[in-house]
């Protein structure tokens, strides 16, 4: 039986103009993270479909990896969110084609929180990681990536964004949500009477999610020149849809 493969993509990638940007491919087959033999190959396509990268070689790992060269984005290429990423390889004797989306844009934009950051609000979340954990990247990851999939879903490019600072509070609570949640479900799995407490700090910082995102205001630099001019400048009051449930359980709420 052939082996599934699936893809670990949970939102594009977004590709700086003028810089080399490193894009990844993340393989699972059955669950586990699986590497490609070697050989792999990716293809670059604007959006008109011209080729930007034909066939470059993929560095093959956990996850595998190429660089655009900076050289092949210069500032005459138009922006646009209508980019494909394309890998081409076999893992375990079957070969796979994965179409990935891609936006070009002049500026990436990055996070502005660290688990520093969630240790200042409670510092006893470094005793609190499950063995074996180092930090809790995983969880600030997640709830970025819940922040990034939900402005584009409604129409707002990220990158766009010209003070990444107005996120902070709705990414530090999302965060603390996730990470909660997750506590709450070791302690109850361990017969801990503390279960109780990490469910409710996880319901309280999901609401405390919802309502940082209602009064956030985002600059945006439509234009993609760098600044936010008088015509540039606008406040957003996105709506987010939040969960404090297990992923893929269902239990998302709106606030």
């Amino acid at each position: 039986m052939a082996a599934t493969i699936s893809t670990g993509q949970t939102i594009p990638h977004f590709l700086q103009r003028e810089a080399d940007n490193v894009i990844y491919l993340s393989l699972f087959s059955d669950a586990q993270p699986a590497t490609p033999v070697a050989g792999c190959t990716v293809s670059v396509y604007d959006a008109s479909g011209a080729t930007i990268v034909d066939a470059g070689d993929v560095t093959e790992g956990l996850p595998s990896s190429y660089t655009i060269p900076a050289a092949t984005l210069p500032d005459t290429v138009p922006f646009s969110e209508r980019w494909v990423i394309e890998w081409s390889g076999s893992y375990a004797g079957n070969a796979f084609l994965i179409r990935e989306d891609a936006h070009l844009c002049l500026r990436k934009i990055s996070p502005v929180i660290t688990e520093a950051s969630l240790l200042q609000r409670h510092f006893d979340l470094a005793k609190l990681r499950p063995s074996g954990r180092a930090s809790w990247q995983p969880e600030i990851d997640e709830a970025w990536i819940e922040i990034v999939a939900r402005l584009i879903s409604q129409g707002q490019m990220p990158y766009l964004t010209m003070n990444p600072w107005a996120f902070r509070e709705a990414h530090m609570f999302m965060a603390l949500a996730i990470i909660f949640r997750e506590i709450s479900t070791h302690a109850a799995g361990a017969g801990s009477s503390g279960g109780g407490k990490y469910a409710g700090l996880a319901t309280y910082y999901a609401e405390a999610a919802g309502a940082a995102w209602s009064r956030m205001n985002l600059i945006y630099d439509t234009s993609q020149e760098g600044m936010a001019g008088s015509a540039d400048a606008a406040q957003a009051t996105p709506v987010v849809m939040l969960t404090t449930g297990a992923r893929g359980s269902g239990g998302w709420r709106r606030w």
